[in-house]
């Protein structure tokens, strides 16, 4: 929660964990902000950084969700199809049916209707030397 790294995922987390952890004689320092679970004082700094990082994170990912709903709204959202068997995404941004990988699709979905489990395909698709969307065998 202090740190870079996370100490917890939320201001609640944050305290119990210090005091379970205190109950139990182990210290925890904050050294960025210079918190010590042990000093009296601590505890009510440590609920104040807790608080202002957990807002701030709340902050960033209601930027962040109102950022993507905004690209859509207005028409404009990412999709990475380097991973994605059957489109492609041109210069200008669109998505696209690639019609050679359609191809591939089309053929997985019959051999899936016919019984083929994803075992069996993978199988199936390495054997017939068909590459992944990133064009490696597996």
């Amino acid at each position: 929660m202090l740190s870079q790294y996370g100490f917890a995922r939320n201001t609640i987390d944050a305290l119990q964990t210090t005091r379970d952890l205190k109950l139990k004689g182990v210290p925890v320092f904050f050294e960025k902000e210079n918190i010590d679970s042990m000093d009296p004082k601590g505890e009510f700094m440590l609920t104040l950084f807790c608080s202002f990082a957990q807002e701030e994170s709340k902050s960033i990912s209601d930027n962040i969700k109102w950022s993507i709903r905004n690209g859509y709204k207005n028409g404009k959202f990412t999709m990475h199809t380097e991973h994605l068997l059957g489109f492609k995404k041109l210069s200008n941004g669109k998505i696209v049916i690639d019609k050679e990988q359609a191809k591939i699709v089309k053929m997985i979905y019959k051999l899936f209707l016919e019984g083929m489990n994803n075992f069996q395909l993978q199988r199936y698709l390495e054997d017939k030397g068909i590459l992944t969307p990133i064009g490696v065998k597996k």
